[in-house]
């Protein structure tokens, strides 16, 4: 093996370079060639050394990446949310050290080869089970850039693939091994490239489509649901000049189930409607997005809810210490749905801030869709 002597803030200074430039900033693209540095300096490390570099590196990238959790959550929370990104931070570490280390066990010298595959898989099970945390995603790297546009034929993970295989290509590139791997990747990136560049085909607008935003502070519908969010959305709706629209109301718009009487209203306004609205099963509850018209109805539950805002890892085991904690913050027993079958999530917020219309039909109330 060939070693190198690395400064021993090395690995946290590259992931807090890595933090910082990977979401939603013009260089998010050196994403790959940060990590391909890092993994440059680790791969030929002992185990132990392997492990501990890779989780100093997660570390400070997720510190930097995650921030805005405890500052947004701050409002709702207090202290506690903090306390729950403190938390968060070794978990995520452990997750990108030991699938760096198990990989090194299992291929040894041509762990480098393998690595973007065993890293696709395991942020495919980071979004499973009650954990179900998908933020720091390595493909969101390219969310400013055309290559982005391949989501739509494999997801994130074809992103995240891509991006450690550029990364692992770049790290071994004195090696044949590094060159196989750099003619596999740029290819590919290259294909995807071009993907994005070319523009789709435009459908011709056959829809009008109207979407109301009623902006009702979120730490209001958190304590208590009132009457009087359902009348701003009403009065919204009525001042829409088109009689012919497809309504939509975000996720939550709705305090109440939409039916009877007020079904019966919003139909004589509009003669179909997309809304986002509470329902209950026994003690369950369900974010969930209504359609209906005058000949026919739908509906959609939510069920891959946002961790630590919609769901609480572990909370049917914990829920006497949820209990105590949501108190104290004055809230009531925040609960989402229960874990069921993997569908995505819907809810648009903040997009527009006024009854707007567009030319294309939405297949949900989704941020992703608008």
């Amino acid at each position: 093996m060939n070693f190198r002597i690395n400064p021993p803030c090395l690995f946290p200074l590259l992931g807090l370079i890595t933090g910082s430039v990977f979401l939603v900033t013009p260089l998010s693209w050196l994403t790959p060639l940060l990590l391909a540095s890092l993994l440059g300096r680790i791969k030929d490390l002992a185990v132990g050394p392997l492990f501990w570099g890779m989780f100093q590196f997660a570390f400070l990238f997720f510190a930097v990446h995650l921030w805005w959790l405890p500052v947004s959550l701050g409002e709702f929370f207090g202290p506690m949310s903090y306390l729950l990104y403190v938390l968060v931070l070794p978990i995520l570490s452990t997750m990108w050290s030991l699938t760096t280390v198990l990989t090194r066990w299992v291929f040894e010298g041509h762990f480098l080869f393998f690595l973007p595959f065993s890293w696709m898989l395991m942020e495919h099970l980071r979004s499973l089970g009650p954990f179900q945390f998908t933020w720091g995603t390595l493909g969101y790297a390219w969310v400013n850039s055309p290559v982005v546009q391949v989501a739509d034929l494999g997801g994130v993970p074809l992103l995240s693939f891509l991006t450690m295989l550029l990364a692992c290509a770049l790290a071994d590139l004195r090696k044949k091994q590094g060159v196989w791997l750099l003619l596999l990747a740029l290819p590919m990136l290259g294909g995807a490239l071009l993907y994005g560049l070319v523009p789709p085909g435009r459908p011709e607008a056959r829809e009008k489509v109207a979407l109301v935003q009623g902006n009702i502070p979120p730490r209001q519908k958190i304590q208590r649901r009132q009457q009087a969010e359902l009348e701003v959305y009403l009065d919204l709706s009525r001042t829409l000049k088109t009689r012919d629209a497809l309504v939509v109301w975000p996720e939550t718009a709705s305090p109440v189930t939409v039916k009877g009487d007020l079904l019966s209203e919003m139909l004589k306004m509009q003669p179909r409607w997309l809304v986002g609205n509470p329902r209950w099963e026994g003690d369950s509850y369900f974010n969930s997005v209504s359609a209906f018209s005058s000949t026919s109805s739908g509906r959609y539950d939510k069920r891959v809810l946002v961790p630590f805002g919609e769901s609480f890892p572990l909370q049917g085991q914990l829920s006497g210490v949820y209990s105590w904690v949501f108190a104290s913050l004055g809230l009531p027993n925040l609960r989402g749905s229960p874990l069921g079958n993997v569908k995505p999530p819907l809810g648009w917020m903040g997009s527009f801030t006024a009854p707007t219309s567009v030319t294309s039909p939405p297949s949900l109330n989704s941020p992703d869709n608008w």
